[in-house]
């Protein structure tokens, strides 16, 4: 699915990818991504001397929590890809150099790891249900978007009443 043929490759020169990630493929288990959706993945492979590029895009929707009242949000992710992969280094050296390792002597050119990595770190960490989020109460959870809250006032901790005296 998510690969180049490297002996097509050479002939024409560049090899185009597209294909939807449906959210039952294996590339997502583990990753602590949920998709909402087949996220569309738009690549177009070149080869640059002997090394593959790979550019494109990877498109689609994500769900998780609000960071403020818990509820279900779904953000877009829409991420640009740049990927360099190059052969007879070792993966401690495409790390410096901030490329991938391409194997010697395959056939297909697997993007899956790299595309999973590109997922990895374009979910988005913190996201809000909407702008005015105003989360839930930290004494009793309710959700302040829905409901008011039913606390009484804390007055602070009795240890620092002479210093709240002083300050008055």
């Amino acid at each position: 699915m998510l690969r180049v043929d490297l002996a097509r490759l050479k002939s024409r020169g560049s090899d185009r990818i597209d294909a939807d990630l449906a959210a039952s493929e294996p590339v997502w288990a583990e990753i602590g991504v949920e998709p909402a959706a087949a996220f569309a993945i738009r690549l177009e492979a070149s080869k640059a001397g002997p090394d593959v590029i790979v550019r494109g895009r990877i498109e689609g929707d994500v769900l998780g929590a609000c960071r403020r009242c818990l509820a279900e949000t779904r953000s877009r992710v829409d991420e640009p890809v740049l990927l360099v992969f190059r052969s007879g280094i070792d993966p401690v050296q495409a790390e410096r150099e901030e490329v991938c390792v391409l194997p010697e002597n395959v056939r297909d050119l697997d993007l899956e790891p790299a595309i999973r990595e590109l997922l990895i770190l374009a979910n988005p960490r913190y996201t809000l249900c909407r702008d005015g989020c105003r989360g839930r109460c930290a004494g009793c959870g309710a959700d302040l978007n829905l409901e008011p809250c039913s606390c009484t006032a804390v007055t602070g901790d009795e240890r620092w009443a002479v210093l709240r005296r002083l300050a008055e």
